[in-house]
């Protein structure tokens, strides 16, 4: 749990005054769609965009680019129809309930 500061509008009289608040906020979230975004089967999709690179010169990829690249080698096509229900699910949860998270 973190902290975010919110401004919260006060209409009063058409003046209208700004104030900040701290509020706790769950960042679980942007924990959830990061896991689903590079440990997913979308890394798949990116492996894919530059496989014949990659295939020959892998090392020319930035470590952290290289090591999440290599990880679309494990997916299987079921992962990536349960990563697109997760996905769903997901924005659902989070997106068209209206509540939108903020970290």
């Amino acid at each position: 749990m973190s902290l975010v500061v919110i401004d919260v509008a006060i209409c009063a009289n058409s003046n209208i005054c700004v104030q900040k608040h701290w509020v706790p906020k769950s960042c679980a979230p942007f924990r959830e769609a990061a896991e689903l975004l590079y440990n997913g089967p979308w890394v798949a999709e990116r492996l894919a965009s530059v496989k014949g690179v990659f295939g020959t010169n892998a090392t020319a990829f930035d470590p952290t680019v290289r090591s999440i690249i290599s990880g679309a080698t494990q997916s299987s096509s079921v992962d990536a129809f349960e990563g697109f229900t997760g996905w769903k699910r997901f924005a659902r949860r989070h997106w068209l309930s209206g509540k939108k998270p903020m970290c």
